[in-house]
Formats: structure tokens, sequence, C-alpha cells
């Protein structure tokens, strides 16, 4: 009797007295299990929120049923939205018609839900430009999850757009004043020393035009003698320390003869010192001694 009374404690399994004893304590244990997932998850949304909510560009995840399931802060204020509407469980014709009543968007409402329906239907990643009434610029990629939904991204480019369109313009007004100016103006690469860029006097200079120019070497275009020269006066070029070099100099041209010319040559290198190209100006000796002549009279 007394070996199966201690069984009977060691098991637990005939004592019907410990039983209430065994399920609080099982209880209680999933409680606090529950608790620390529960703590646990709530830190992770916390930091989820924390890192899409600094992200720069606007993030939203739509269900499979293009239903919001997350939204950043970020997204919001590029649109001017409110968290009100656009929040989780958001439908995406809700989502447009607010966009409608903040004027980003115009048109049909049902007609642009589907449209964007279709789209999604794809299941393609893409990217689009969208410009604003308010004149900004945003690209939006679209990149569909395996389990159904979408993750769209959306980039407020206006500034880098602006940025590169300035570059543009100022690219175009530097090659105008290039082609423009009286001198001759040439440019090579550093490496494979062909003609990159000629202007319109560098055109007259050699009595070429630059198309067939561009892309030769000095070797494809003069006598063997002044491109030996030629190449002999860029070599040193690169290697002089401040890359510069002038002085007037005979010049043999492809069509125009001898030229007296007085040569400015540029060694432009990168960050780091490496040569990227060759700039030369060449004014006739010729032209400036009529033009001296012109303002003596």
């Amino acid at each position: 009797m007394g070996q199966f009374a201690a069984l009977r404690s060691i098991f637990g399994l005939f004592d019907l007295s410990a039983a209430p004893d065994a399920d609080h304590k099982a209880t209680q244990l999933v409680l606090r299990e529950t608790e620390r997932v529960h703590r646990l998850l709530k830190q992770q949304k916390l930091e989820l929120d924390a890192v899409l909510d600094n992200m720069v560009q606007g993030v939203v995840m739509l269900d499979a049923h293009a239903r919001i399931m997350i939204c950043n802060r970020r997204y919001l204020e590029i649109y001017g939205l409110s968290a009100d509407v656009v929040k989780p469980g958001c439908t995406l014709k809700a989502l447009i018609q607010h966009r409608v009543e903040v004027g980003h968007v115009h048109g049909d409402i049902d007609d642009t839900v589907r449209k964007i329906v279709a789209t999604l239907a794809e299941r393609r990643p893409s990217t689009a430009i969208a410009h604003l009434t308010n004149g900004r610029i945003v690209s939006v990629t679209t990149q569909p999850m395996a389990e159904g939904g979408w993750v769209v991204t959306h980039h407020d480019v206006t500034e880098e757009r602006r940025a590169a369109q300035e570059a543009d313009r100022m690219q175009q007004f530097l090659l105008t004043v290039i082609e423009n100016v009286p001198s001759t103006v040439i440019v090579k690469d550093a490496r494979s020393m062909r003609y990159v860029l000629i202007n319109k006097a560098g055109e007259r200079f050699y009595g070429m035009p630059r198309a067939e120019i561009l892309g030769r070497t000095a070797r494809d275009l003069f006598p063997k003698i002044s491109a030996n020269a030629i190449a002999a006066q860029d070599e040193l070029l690169l290697q002089l320390v401040g890359g510069i070099s002038i002085g007037a100099q005979m010049v043999e041209t492809p069509s125009n003869g001898f030229r007296h010319v007085m040569a400015r040559r540029l060694a432009i290198r990168d960050g780091k010192g490496e040569p990227l190209g060759l700039v030369v100006i060449k004014i006739a000796l010729q032209e400036l001694e009529r033009e001296w002549l012109q303002t003596e009279d």
C-alpha cells in the first residue's frame, strides 16, 4: 500500500485532489507565455512603426483584396492625406476617393480603381512617375507579395528631377558658350585619345566637319610626323603635375595647311588624380594679328 501511495505521489495520476492545482499551474503558465508573446509582438510593432515612420519613402502594403494593411507617415505627407481615412482596413476605393478630395487625382473614381486593380492583377513589379497637381513628382514602385498582396513605395523625386534638369540646362549653356567662342576648342578622351568634342571654330580651323573628326584620333587625321608630334605633346601633358601647357606652335591641319597658333592645353583629372580628358584651346596668331591691326586702326 505504501509503495502504491509513493507512485501515486510521484506521477499524480490517481490523486484527484492534485488535479485542480495542476490545472491552475498550467493555466498560469499559458497566461504568462501569452503575455510574453503579446509584449514581444507589441515591441516588434513599435520597432516596425519606428522604421516605417522614419523612411524617406512613403510605404503602403495592400492585402489580396487591395485593402490597406500598413501605411506610414511619409505616404500621408507626400499626398496630404488624413490618417483618420488612410489607415489599416481602408479600401482602395476609399483611398482614391480621399485623394480626389485633396485634389491629387482627377476623373471617375470607379474607373480609376478598375485601372489600378487591373494593373495590380498582372502581378508584375512596376515603376511609374506621377506628376501631382502641386508640382511634386513621385516615383511609384509596386512589388507583388507571394501571399497575394502588394507593397507600394512612393518616393518624392521632385528635387532630384529639378537638380537633373538644372544640370542639363547648365550643360547645354556651357556647350552653347563653347560652340560660339571664336577660339578653337577641342576635347579628347584621356585613355583613347579620341576627339569627343570640337566647336564651330575648330571645324573652320581644321577645314573639316565635326562628323569626320569626332571619334577619331590624331593618327587618323594627320600625317604621320604631325600625328607623332601631337601624341608626344599629349603624353607630356599627362605627365605634368599642373597639367597645363601654353605655347606658340606651327600646326599642320588636315585641310587648311600649316597654321601658326597659340595653344593652351589642359589635363582634366578626377578626384583621385586620374586623367579624364585633354582640353586644347587654339588661337590662330594670324587672326590675333589681324584683330590687333584692326584695333590700331
